[in-house]
């Protein structure tokens, strides 16, 4: 099977396959992407690249391989790249198949000459411009997919060279040709194929993560700098998924005390590598701050002993180690936090020191003697607590609620009970979001900004 051109029948778009067997016929090229080629004794390779590196190769070198030796033109682009001494030959279906995913969704719309516009477009709301999808059939399908199409739409229509890239695949269509022109980024992808000495003839091509090289449309500054494409075939893309909130304390901490790396030492096999206690429990410690924090372990792999804490935790993991490990700790951390509890009702419920443990005294209110933000003061947070549009889109209300409260925690030092309680929130969901915001700086952000203001009387 070799797809060698595009042909219009009755103002349809059709692939011309050639075969061994039958020669050369047309199909559908709505139908042409379940049909994929795949070699016996397939090689892997995971590879990092730039667009900007490739080049082009013979599509006769590439179509040989398959046996297909007549009437092989030269419509079917073949991009080549360099990586680990080897050499990748991408059909440019193959490429358009990784780029342009899921391709049952996003092909009817790819070949056609407004089917970008189709698809989405750009709405324009309090905060700026978004991407807002148009179709409401496939709606649902695109923002549950699991190859993250709706970072991908964005990306096209955010970055100069990602729509350019989408418009010339119907370009290159209509004049016969199955190319496309290549976009501005870095990529993390990983690549399936035939390897002939040091060349891996790709039939499969998966892009991971992907990086802009060039900055995006006047409207789209907020748009994302970084975008994942696909987390099922990488660990590094897995901070979202594989965050455990329930390592993080209210504080916002989430290494082992003493107490607790007492009680659940027993708990745990040696870690490969390490026979001290202190290294052990620094290993556990930078687990914690990846799973509590939600940091991709190319982060943790920098600090010292994170390759160890990288290989421990999958090793734990698949071993069934680690899931005993979970429910030691956090029975362990619920023991505490009772425990405390009882101290502090022998001394009195009402200890003050208790109660204002965790009051801001520098926190000002606003005019009136409220707490709460002013809709212009949440109109100047909201970029902060939000890095893209799509983040903020449907949380306004919800996250200024919170806000609003954690304002009147730190202001008032009522306790977190109270304070959720009273504004009919969980009081564990409040303290987890403030812990995660104050964790990664947003809330030294949001706190700098509302002191500025309401000691100046702009509120």
């Amino acid at each position: 099977m070799w797809f060698d051109r595009i042909e219009r029948s009755n103002g349809k778009f059709m692939i011309v396959d050639i075969s061994l067997n039958s020669g050369a016929k047309s199909i559908d090229i709505e139908q042409a992407y379940h049909q994929r080629l795949s070699y016996p004794e397939r090689r892997y390779l995971r590879a990092t690249t730039n667009f900007s590196s490739w080049s082009q190769s013979s599509p006769k070198r590439y179509a040989k391989v398959i046996g297909i030796t007549k009437d092989v033109t030269e419509h079917h682009t073949i991009y080549s790249f360099e990586y680990a001494s080897k050499t990748i030959l991408l059909p440019s279906w193959i490429l358009q198949m990784g780029l342009f995913s899921p391709p049952y969704l996003i092909f009817p719309y790819l070949y056609s000459i407004y089917g970008l516009d189709f698809l989405c477009f750009l709405q324009e709301n309090e905060t700026g411009t978004s991407v807002e999808l148009a179709d409401a059939r496939h709606k649902h399908l695109i923002l549950e997919n699991p190859t993250h199409a709706l970072e991908r739409l964005i990306w096209f229509r955010s970055f100069p060279s990602a729509n350019r890239a989408w418009k010339s695949v119907y370009r290159s269509a209509t004049k016969g040709n199955i190319s496309l022109d290549l976009p501005n980024a870095n990529i993390t992808c990983s690549v399936n194929g035939k390897l002939i000495d040091d060349t891996l003839f790709a039939d499969r091509f998966l892009i991971t993560t992907l990086q802009p090289t060039e900055p995006p449309m006047d409207w789209a500054n907020a748009a994302p700098r970084e975008f994942c494409f696909d987390a099922r075939n990488t660990r590094e893309v897995e901070s979202n998924r594989s965050r455990d909130l329930d390592f993080l304390r209210p504080d916002g901490s989430s290494a082992l005390s003493d107490r607790e790396w007492q009680a659940i030492q027993s708990v745990l096999p040696p870690i490969r590598g390490y026979h001290s206690v202190d290294e052990n429990r620094l290993v556990l410690d930078l687990i914690l701050k990846k799973l509590a924090e939600g940091l991709p372990w190319r982060t943790i792999c920098k600090m010292e002993s994170g390759e160890i804490a990288y290989d421990s935790y999958y090793k734990l993991k698949s071993k069934g180690w680690w899931s005993r490990f979970k429910k030691e700790l956090l029975k362990c951390r619920r023991n505490i936090r009772s425990d405390r509890r009882l101290s502090i009702g022998r001394e009195g419920g009402n200890n003050p020191t208790h109660r204002t443990r965790l009051r801001d005294i520098g926190f000002p209110p606003r005019k009136g003697a409220l707490w709460t933000v002013s809709d212009a003061e949440w109109k100047s947070i909201v970029p902060i607590l939000f890095k893209s549009q799509v983040e903020a889109r449907d949380s306004h209300q919800r996250y200024r609620f919170m806000v609003d409260s954690i304002i009147i925690k730190l202001g008032t030092g009522r306790t977190w009970a109270e304070v959720a309680s009273s504004r009919g929130l969980s009081r564990t969901t409040l303290i987890r979001f403030f812990g995660v915001i104050k964790c990664d700086g947003r809330w030294a952000e949001v706190r700098s900004f509302l002191c500025s203001n309401r000691f100046k009387g702009h509120a």
